[in-house]
């Protein structure tokens, strides 16, 4: 049996399954007509699925509870009799049959107990229905919970019936499919995007949510029109939640339900779920909205799964020339017109979101939309990264209507072509002049790069106006020259980035991005360059998801060598700042396994990789792990660069990180001050890196108690962040969090919410609701109301803060202990001591153990548990948790 094989027995099986059990025998015959053996596999398949379950008693499988039981029962569900109208499934009184599936049927129904007035759709399963698919329904149940979106049908309420069958709830919405809603209309190309960005908006809210539908296709989306049109998302009952809490359930194994037509790849060949299954899915539906016809098609849902594995999907433009007339009167144009109108942009964008490997689609459901928004707002799109040509023509559709007088202009410049064809001559005289020119001016700007590898680099406080000169001249005397004008801009934006002066880099990477998208195409070498450039200064600003296309649409075009060792590293780190650490563990091993074949194990770019991989290990809390490999960096790059090097000064800093979380906090100090001693020499005190050394020395200040340093240290650090990121990015609110928790510690409660606010507002836009730093700071925020006895708002806040955490981190890092600890404080300010015992305990044991007895996590940990002890009435079992105040006598707290 090989794994080929395998595959095709089970995409049989399920197919069998959605037949009626006396047309399945039919089904295999015509499915395999010559192969007796793979029939007689899937057929024996059938026979156990069909076999009643061992056991039928669930008092003696140890399972009384109903839905225990449930859960547990196996076997294959029996045919599901109609329920008459008028029956009672608690409140609800069904009306009518809505519709039919394998898991059981969708009732029209109304509430009924007298409370108030509501139509629902009822979703009820089979009877008898048990196992993995029951499990599923139960999964949907848990999933529709939790999302509240305008796009998104709502779960309004869910149960089990008398026999233990569970129902759910859901919002009735009266709509049609979507394509049929478009046909219906005879909607436009323009109306059919507009309402396909309300769905895909849809789902960019669901993947933030950590849910992945699964399942994308038209009559999972339906389109209510009370005067404007709304989509409507329907039916989670196959999706995947990316974080799995504690009660949910793994659905990579056993059943995988998917209608093929509609599936990607990936999925069809059972390998791991992520949001990029959904994206492949609304690429699906989007192509059948323009196109009138899917992507991949075949005449039997195994004949379709096989064209979306080996057949790429024509181009739209190729696609509609195939149909009749009536396509495009469905969408109000002729034929000529509407193949014009998807040539373009349109192709491009569909067989981005269609591509077979997932790292070549969008990189998210948001991105898709982006692209399309851009699209009907007339803007270059990212999926064509276009030539210099195709940004006129986009500028040119933009203003079509200013544009006449100055195609005058051009066709006056015209004229004087021949006149001027003589100066080619000479120019070809004096490329080799230029040549030399430029390769000093390279020289000389490179040496006003802080990160330049050796020791000719110029004091950078003394650069920015030879900087300001130099782009003033690349842009004068190098007009006739592209290659090298675009190479020069290229070096002003890199150098200009290592400064931290990001305004100043962005039009400079742009304008030699056009530059080499007009003289290589899109496929050079020098566009890749600059992109990468362009990631680098996206990531900086805080810009990730800009950032991660632009890397993964270079990383595409780069040969093996240097470039793309970075480029895959630079990849990996945009996946740990979204948290996604299986990929970004895939890239940084990639970039690993490359480097190691070209690079001596002792380079500073072999150093530079092994440092992503460090710094993911310690995002994950594994110290163990990331210290030996940081150290390994430290002494690479102290070797290769010089003990002054910026890149050894980023080198001490995460070094000090693992010392200063494992509790070592002299050692930590020192290597702090080691880095900002560095970039102190190398950046001046106006750059992002001296924000990070004065917010870790802040800290460690803090945990010291002396609190009135880190308050002067983290208000220097804001101030700098702002300066140069601006208001909204969010190494603002890493710094206005860290100063938070100094506020806090000298009793400046108003203060400390004021920042937080502004901080939790920072993360949620920037990152998502759905980030780790998000939570972190609505924790953060909910202790502080709970300080002042805002206790219904604190509540909110630290419940989404420790339900996101511990989804996120193992329950023995530090934060998820904080987060318990916090919790168990509400509680106990709330009176409600039997909650927040178990929970208080088990934060001064985990931080206890992980951090030692005078890290301040653990002794603030200590300090609640007396508190609660005290406020419940049990002075004599405080005492073993009252703790003598520490630090400054002199303290204002103390």
């Amino acid at each position: 049996m090989t794994p080929e094989r395998w595959k095709t027995i089970e995409v049989l099986f399920f197919e069998a399954l959605e037949q009626p059990a006396e047309a399945r025998a039919v089904f295999l015959a015509a499915a395999c007509p010559d192969d007796e053996a793979l029939r007689a596999e899937v057929d024996a398949l059938l026979r156990a699925d069909a076999a009643p379950p061992a056991i039928l008693n669930p008092e003696q499988a140890g399972h009384p509870d109903a839905m225990a039981a449930l859960l547990d029962a196996g076997g294959a569900p029996d045919p599901d009799p109609l329920i008459p109208p008028e029956t009672a499934i608690g409140p609800y009184t069904l009306r009518y049959l809505l519709g039919r599936g394998g898991m059981g049927a969708v009732y029209l129904a109304d509430r009924s107990d007298g409370r108030f007035k509501r139509s629902v759709a009822l979703k009820l399963t089979r009877p008898g229905l048990g196992g993995e698919p029951v499990r599923r329904f139960l999964a949907e149940r848990q999933i529709l919970a939790s999302l509240e979106h305008p796009n998104i049908a709502r779960l309004y309420d869910g149960g089990l019936t008398d026999d233990g069958r569970p129902y759910l709830a859901m919002e009735y919405v009266q709509g049609v499919p979507i394509d049929r809603y478009c046909d219906a209309r005879q909607a436009s190309i323009d109306e059919r995007l507009r309402l396909f960005i309300q769905v895909g908006n849809a789902v960019a809210y669901a993947h933030r949510s950590l849910v992945v539908h699964r399942d994308l296709k038209p009559t999972n989306i339906l389109v209510a029109d009370d005067g404007a049109p709304v989509v409507k998302l329907l039916d989670f009952g196959i999706a995947k939640l990316l974080e799995a809490s504690a009660d949910a359930i793994d659905t990579q194994t056993g059943f995988r339900l998917m209608t093929p037509a509609y599936a990607a790849p990936e999925q069809i060949r059972g390998e791991s779920v992520t949001t990029a299954v959904d994206v492949f899915g609304l690429g699906v539906v989007l192509y059948e909205l323009l196109v009138g016809q899917r992507p991949h098609e075949g005449t039997t849902d195994f004949e379709t799964a096989r064209a979306v594995l080996e057949t790429e999907a024509l181009r739209p433009s190729t696609r509609v020339t195939q149909s009749g007339a009536s396509l495009s009167a469905q969408r109000r144009t002729t034929p000529q017109r509407l193949r014009s109108r998807l040539q373009g942009d349109l192709d491009a964008i569909l067989l981005k979101a269609l591509r077979k490997e997932p790292a070549q689609r969008y990189p998210s459901a948001e991105a898709l939309v982006d692209d399309i928004q851009r699209h009907l707002d007339g803007l270059p799109v990212l999926a064509r990264q276009g030539s210099r040509a195709y940004i006129a023509r986009s500028f040119v559709r933009r203003h079509r209507w200013g544009i006449g007088a100055s195609a005058l202009v051009v066709l006056a410049l015209a004229a004087g072509l021949a006149g001027a064809i003589w100066q080619a001559r000479q120019a070809a005289r004096e490329r080799d002049t230029a040549r030399e020119v430029a390769a000093f001016a390279e020289s000389l700007l490179s040496a006003s790069d802080p990160n330049r590898m050796d020791d000719e680099r110029l004091d950078t406080l003394r650069v920015r106006d030879l900087l300001d000169r130099g782009e003033r001249q690349v842009r004068a005397e190098l007009a006739g020259q592209p290659h090298v004008r675009a190479a020069l801009l290229h070096l002003l934006g890199d150098v200009n980035v290592n400064l931290g002066r990001y305004e100043t880099a962005e039009p400079l990477y742009q304008e030699a991005l056009e530059v080499r998208l007009a003289e290589e195409g899109e496929r050079g070498a020098g566009v890749a360059e600059t992109r990468l450039g362009m990631a680098n200064l996206a990531f900086a600003m805080g810009r990730y998801h800009e950032a991660l296309a632009l890397r993964l649409n270079a990383v595409d075009i780069l040969p093996s060598g240097p470039a793309r060792v970075q480029a895959l590293h630079d990849i990996g780190s945009s996946f740990r700042q979204a948290g996604d650490t299986l990929q970004a563990e895939r890239y940084y091993e990639e970039a690993l396994s490359a480097i190691r074949a070209s690079t001596p194990m002792d380079s500073a770019a072999y150093a530079e990789v092994l440092n992503g991989l460090a710094l993911l290990y310690y995002d994950l809390g594994d110290y163990a792990l990331a210290e030996p490999r940081l150290r390994e960096v430290y002494s690479i790059l102290r070797t290769r660069l010089g003990p002054k090097h910026p890149k050894v000064g980023i080198a001490a800093n995460n070094i000090a990180g693992v010392l200063h979380y494992s509790e070592r906090i002299d050692e930590a100090e020192t290597r702090y001050r080691e880095a900002l001693d560095i970039w102190l020499e190398a950046y001046g005190e106006q750059h992002p890196q001296i924000s990070y050394a004065l917010n870790n020395l802040a800290l460690i200040a803090g945990e010291r108690q002396n609190y009135l340093l880190a308050d002067s240290l983290l208000r220097r650090a804001v101030a700098i962040d702002r300066a140069i990121r601006g208001t909204r990015h969010p190494d603002v609110a890493l710094s206005l969090y860290n100063y938070s928790l100094t506020l806090v510690d000298l009793g400046r409660l108003d203060e400390a919410e004021e920042i937080l606010r502004e901080a939790y507002s920072i993360f949620d836009e920037a990152l998502g609701s759905d980030h780790l730093y998000t939570f972190v700071t609505r924790a953060g925020l909910g202790k502080v109301l709970t300080m002042q006895g805002k206790m219904a708002e604190a509540e909110t806040h630290l419940r989404a803060g420790f339900d996101g955490i511990s989804a996120q981190l193992p329950e023995d890092h530090y934060l998820a202990a904080a987060a318990r600890r916090d919790l168990g404080f509400w509680l106990t300010t709330a009176g409600r001591y039997a909650e927040a015992e178990p929970l208080l305990l088990e934060a001064y044991r985990l931080l206890r153990e992980g951090r030692g007895d005078d890290a301040v996590t653990t002794i603030e940990a200590q300090t609640r548990l007396a508190e609660l002890y005290r406020a419940w009435g049990a002075p004599d079992k405080a005492l073993p948790y009252v703790r003598e105040p520490q630090g400054d006598p002199s303290h204002p707290l103390k």
